[in-house]
């Protein structure tokens, strides 16, 4: 390159570059200005959207909870919710039950939603969690019982969060408040469902048209709450799974530049709502804010190719101008050569070119006189024209080779340094960063061993001692860097000797590794983590087909080797497919999914598995696999069950503890309570915690409870018996028990009170019940000796208790007693099991023998040993006298009853036989002589065989009542669809004749006699068919199950019963009605009522608003026979 062109190139960048990275470093400094105050603008619109949301969630929680405590309302709504079931069967009610439920939507619900809000208000029914009433008629009769804002709208106020509805296909809001009646009962549940387009209101507001600022919120699944700016088409689309909407729902704040829902590139700031598990976003157009700064660029970039043209024009004249004398001077140089040594320079200027002018001419005028022969000055032009040219060519090569070397090194991200044996005689700027110097406090001050760690001095020696000496093949040498700063940083250097002014000298080059180090440092932890993780681990392709797995993986899925895992799809491991469907659908659409799933191991058994998968994507973005972890969860999951049904039942046990709990804390302060200690002192929960236990407590009765704390916490454990003033002043004696329970290494007083008031009072009556009962009282040790005994044993056995103490049971009983009961007491004992009714001949002190009748139960402590006995002694000597008398009264009665039934039968066989007599003979009498006798003679003759015929019924409808119990047979399984059967068939020509209809629903099998449970079935369907209205007879038979037993109706449209009458229908005899309108003896029913009775059960009479009768009785289901 020639001289003029170097001096060209040397202009052009000596004004163009500086002006193009001003420009470049302004506009830069622009764009990040106004991206920084854009982030700011973005994250405070979020704060605030966040706060206006929040506002706007609670003034809805406030208003549906005014709307629930309105007393107009409250009332209004449970008697609907009481009619509500009852309305579904009576017209008349279900009208006017439709009416309430309109006013009340008209008056109340309707105008609430007209209001804004919500778009819906329904009420829930608080068991099944039914819709009873709801501004919108067609979710009415829906359940809600699922529904977690109906679970937790039970016990308070609530808002769940939002959620996909089936029904309505969008996403949702709803707030659920309790309805609590006048006497604070549950009555229904109020839920509103929030109108999300008010939501997306709120966040709109304050929106610049001239600007695509963008505000909307989303849920856990990244769909849209609110709805987007730029259309309804994106909220319909399900949501926005961008960068921004990935890193706010993963629980980040913060902001970034990424692609929106419509594939913009975006300023946005993000941010999760924890509480709310929700995500709130705020975006703009990246265009919209560097716009300007575009047109300043485009400006810089115009200013910087007119400055640069500028340059090139400066540097071709400047170039021109310097180099024209220099060809002056070579041209003479040459006419010189030529032999031309009158030929001179004509420079006028006084600077270096006019000096070196001058030379030259003193130059030739030095030739043109030398003596020297013309062949000999030939030569030396010859020579020194050489000599000259070869200098010049060796000079423009070293500038050339120094500017390029200058250039390569200042430009180069690679540090470059000379150095000779102790000093840096050369660095670029590269070299200067890495070690964080300025070049002036490097060169000639600085050696390579000064920016040495000292633990790497004796190896870096030897490397430079290896380069200055020539040895070829040299590594590079690692080591670390000591920074001016007093940090490290991790170098590799290469170098190799050259000549240096003059001198021996290194020219090498520093590479900074610390990236590099750290990458290599991060992967090899990254797989030792991988590899040696407790954690299952695995990847997978695109296909789900596994590419990798760790030792772990192998262990907990029963695998021996990786060639065994490795090219299965993931589902093998899965015992369920739809849940495997679950996970991939996770990771398509949202790119991460984290939960429990039940694992399938290689012998086929199953555990549960707690996995954490998200998807691998490479530096395009581009999905190229998964990579799951995973633990048994087995153990926990069941530990956590336990732990939350253990948490469950001690809350419950202590708001069912009867008497007060309490929890203290070490200060005197109430840290938890349960219900009854509220409602008897009369403080409300805001109040306790602000009161001193102290507080509760008067007179001597405060000592008494603060000596009892402080020993809780000095000794652990503590009681006192005082008494418990409540708000109103009321005084009512406690036991109060305490123990000290550290938790989390805080210690906090637990305990217990206990009412006395009634167990002082049950003491004094006890006293006063040992003194004056019939009974006496005893406790014995372990060893069987009365360690008390009640003063009723001097009237017993006339001892008085000072002569019992000491002694044993069986001191005092008979030798015959001793011997028979000595063993069995001492083996109960020895069991420790209670006994009971233990019969005893005891000796009287006057010698006479007394009968006692001995009860008994253990005493056992806390530490769960024996201490002894504590029983009565009855006196049962009459008792027993009165059992032997009432002994041999039964077996007279039994006698009795066996000649009873003899004579029942020889009755009946001897009434009837002249019954039977006389109305045959009265018959044969008519037949014979019917043409003699008149009317008045006929008329006679046929009321003898009534009267005989009734009288033979009465027998033996007598003889069946007196044989139910003693003629009855053994019970056995019995099918009561069967007896109805066989009853219908019997009552055949009554049913045909009357056009009687049976119907019967499906009845059940029970333990009974079956003829006796045919004569019951067949008499009262006799019965409705006997006393039947005009129409014809409608009879239905039923069961219910009524717990121990079945509950059989009869129901018919009867002509019915007065309700006086329904007992005295059951006594044997009884009729309501004459023979001459409806035949009979009066003992169906008595008889029904018999058999029942032996049965377990009992008959009677249902009141019913039907016309017609319903007959209801009841069978024992376990079928045993009624004594």
């Amino acid at each position: 390159m020639r001289l003029s062109q170097k001096l060209s190139l040397g202009i052009i960048l000596l004004v163009g570059v500086p002006v193009f990275l001003l420009g470049y470093f302004l506009s830069r400094t622009s764009i990040d200005a106004i991206e920084l105050q854009t982030v700011d603008r973005l994250l405070s619109v979020n704060q605030l959207k966040q706060f206006q949301f929040d506002r706007w969630l609670t003034g809805n929680e406030g208003r549906l909870e005014l709307l629930a405590q309105r007393p107009l309302i409250r009332d209004e709504l449970t008697r609907l919710i009481q009619e509500h079931a009852t309305a579904r069967t009576d017209p008349e009610l279900s009208r006017t039950h439709e009416r309430e439920h309109q006013r009340l939507l008209d008056d109340h619900l309707l105008p609430y939603v007209s209001e804004g809000g919500f778009e819906r208000i329904s009420l829930l029914d608080p068991v099944s969690g039914e819709v009873l009433l709801s501004t919108e008629r067609l979710t009415e009769g829906m359940i809600r019982e699922f529904e977690e804002y109906f679970r937790l709208g039970r016990l308070a106020t609530t808002t769940q969060n939002p959620y996909f509805s089936i029904t309505q296909s969008k996403i949702m809001m709803t707030i659920a408040t309790p309805v609590i009646s006048r006497v604070g009962e549950l009555v229904a549940v109020l839920a509103g469902d929030l109108d999300l387009a008010e939501a997306s209101a709120i966040l709109s507001q304050g929106w610049d048209s001239t600007n695509s600022e963008d505000t909307y919120i989303v849920n856990l699944a990244g769909r849209f709450v609110t709805t987007p700016r730029f259309g309804e088409d994106f909220s319909l689309l399900g949501g926005a799974q961008t960068d921004g909407v990935q890193r706010a729902l993963s629980g980040e704040t913060d902001t970034q530049i990424y692609q929106n829902y419509r594939d913009v590139e975006v300023i946005g700031a993000y941010m999760w709502i924890p509480s709310r598990q929700l995500a709130i976003l705020t975006e703009i157009a990246r265009s919209d804010t560097i716009g300007p700064i575009s047109r300043v660029q485009k400006t810089l970039i115009l200013v910087s190719i007119l400055a640069g043209l500028a340059a090139i024009a400066l540097g071709i004249a400047l170039a021109r101008g310097l180099v024209r004398p220099a060809r002056v001077l070579v041209a003479a140089t040459k006419r010189l050569g030529q032999g031309d040594l009158d030929h001179r320079v004509l420079f006028t200027s006084q600077d270096e070119i006019g000096q070196l002018g001058h030379a030259f001419n003193e130059m030739a005028e030095s030739l043109k006189q030398t003596t020297t022969s013309r062949d000999n000055l030939n030569r030396e032009v010859e020579a020194r024209t050489a000599a000259e040219v070869k200098l010049n060519r060796t000079i423009e090569a070293l500038e050339q080779s120094e500017s390029l070397f200058r250039m390569l090194t200042d430009s180069s991200p690679v540090g470059v340094f000379i150095a000779d044996h102790s000093k840096l005689r050369y660095t670029n700027p590269a070299f200067e960063r890495i070690f964080g110097y300025a070049k002036e406090e490097i060169i000639h001050r600085l050696g390579p061993l000064d920016l040495t760690h000292p633990a790497d001095h004796e190896t870096s020696r030897e490397y430079i001692g290896k380069c200055f000496a020539g040895v070829v093949g040299l590594p590079p040498c690692p080591f670390i860097g000591v920074r001016k700063d007093g940090s490290f940083v991790f170098c590799e250097a290469m170098a190799r000797p050259i000549e240096y002014d003059g001198n021996p000298a290194l020219l090498g080059t520093i590479v900074d590794i610390t990236l590099r180090r750290q990458s290599e440092e991060e992967l090899r932890l990254k797989n030792t983590v991988f590899e040696s993780s407790v954690a299952a681990n695995s990847t997978a392709d695109i296909d789900g087909i596994i590419t990798h797995v760790n030792a772990s993986f192998l262990r907990l899925w029963g695998y021996a080797s990786k060639g065994e895992v490795i090219g299965r799809p993931l589902s093998d491991f899965i015992a369920h497919a739809d849940e495997a469907g679950v996970i991939v659908t996770a990771l398509n659409e949202i790119g991460e999914w984290a939960g429990d799933f039940l694992a399938r191991r290689r012998d086929d058994s199953s555990f549960i598995s707690n996995g954490h998968a998200t998807v691998l994507r490479n530096e395009a973005g581009e999905l190229i696999g998964y990579q799951s972890a995973n633990l048994d969860v087995t153990r926990q999951r069941s530990a956590e069950t336990a732990i939350r049904q253990a948490k469950e039942i001690t809350d419950s046990i202590i708001e069912s503890i009867p008497g007060l709990f309490y929890q203290i804390d070490r200060n005197g302060h109430f840290v938890h309570w349960n219900g009854v200690f509220q409602k008897a002192t009369g403080y409300s929960s805001d109040e306790i915690p602000h009161l001193h236990p102290l507080d509760l407590f008067r007179g001597t009765d405060k000592s008494v409870i603060d000596v009892a704390m402080k020993k809780v916490f000095t000794h652990g454990r503590a009681e006192a018996v005082a008494h418990l003033i409540t708000k109103w002043g009321e005084s009512t004696p406690y036991l109060f028990t305490g123990a000290l329970k550290p938790i989390n290494d805080v210690p906090y007083l637990l305990g217990v009170g206990t009412d006395i008031s009634q167990l002082m009072e049950a003491e004094e009556k006890f006293r006063t019940l040992v003194e004056t009962t019939s009974e006496c009282l005893w406790e014995v040790d372990a060893e069987l000796r009365y360690t008390y005994i009640s003063p009723r044993i001097s009237d017993l056995l006339g001892y008085e208790p000072e002569e019992v103490l000491g002694k044993t049971p069986f001191d005092l009983m008979t030798p015959e007693a001793d011997a028979q009961l000595r063993d069995e007491l001492r083996d109960t004992v020895r069991h420790r099991e209670s006994f009971a009714g233990i019969e005893n001949a005891s000796i009287h002190k006057d010698g006479h023998i007394v009968v006692l009748e001995k009860s008994g139960r253990p005493i056992i402590n806390s530490r769960g040993d024996l201490e002894g006995y504590r029983g009565i002694d009855r006196d049962i000597t009459d008792r027993k006298r009165a059992a032997e008398k009432l002994s041999e009264l039964l077996d007279g009665l039994q006698r009795s009853n066996k000649e009873l039934e003899q004579f029942a039968y020889v009755a009946s066989h001897d009434l009837q036989e002249p019954l039977r007599m006389v109305a045959s003979y009265t018959q044969l009498l008519e037949r014979r002589y019917k043409d003699a006798l008149d009317d008045e003679a006929r008329d006679f003759i046929g009321f003898a065989v009534d009267g005989a015929n009734r009288m033979q019924r009465l027998i033996n409808d007598l003889l069946t009542f007196s044989r139910i119990q003693t003629k009855g047979r053994a019970f056995a399984a019995v099918d009561l669809n069967t007896v109805v059967g066989h009853a219908q068939a019997n009552l055949g020509a009554a049913v045909d004749e009357t056009a009687a209809l049976i119907t019967a629903e499906s009845l059940p099998e029970v333990l009974g006699d079956e003829a006796q449970l045919l004569s019951v079935f067949q008499n009262l369907m006799g019965n409705a068919i006997k006393f039947h209205s005009d129409e014809p007879p409608r009879i239905h038979i039923r069961a219910r199950d009524v717990g121990a037993s079945w509950e059989i109706s009869v129901s018919d449209n009867g002509i019915g019963i007065n309700p006086d009458f329904y007992e005295r229908i059951f006594v044997i005899f009884q009729r309501l009605h004459t023979r001459e309108e409806y035949p009979g003896t009066g003992i169906g029913l008595a008889l029904c009522k018999r058999i029942i009775e032996r049965h377990g059960g009992r008959i009677w009479v249902a009141e019913t608003k039907q016309p017609g009768t319903t007959l209801c009785f009841t069978i024992a289901k376990h079928g045993k026979e009624a004594a």
